[in-house]
């Protein structure tokens, strides 16, 4: 065999590159992961919000005010906290927060994720 005159400075570079590609790569992914998982908390969150709100609203029917512990206790079904409840004109306004799974993951990522809902009797919800 012979060898290559050139190569010996070069040889296993692109051993290198390849692992350095990799490294990046496994770094999009991992953030990836972990906004896909942010996203889905979010969502969570509003999901418990509508029927957190929903629940509150129930109150409104039956004694002219929002029934906050109903709220909660859906919320709680949900994995979830209820960070405000306000009612007035007809209308609750329920704002929920679930932990944020992906804070483990990224470390300066806020504590929970939050949504929040209107709920009320006919008529257009408050602005």
């Amino acid at each position: 065999m012979t060898s290559r005159s050139g190569w010996g400075a070069e040889q296993g570079s692109a051993s290198v590159l390849v692992l350095a590609a990799l490294g990046v790569l496994a770094s999009v992914l991992v953030a990836a992961v972990v906004l896909a998982a942010a996203v889905r908390d979010t969502h969570r969150a509003s999901n418990v919000a509508d029927r957190a709100a929903l629940a509150a609203a129930a109150g409104l029917l039956r004694g002219g005010v929002p029934d906050c512990d109903a709220a909660g206790e859906v919320a709680r079904a949900g994995g979830a906290v209820v960070v405000s409840c306000v009612g007035g004109g007809g209308h609750v306004t329920v704002e929920a927060a679930v932990p944020l799974r992906a804070r483990s993951w990224w470390p300066g990522l806020p504590a929970t994720a939050r949504g929040d809902a209107t709920a009320g009797l006919d008529g257009e919800a408050p602005r």
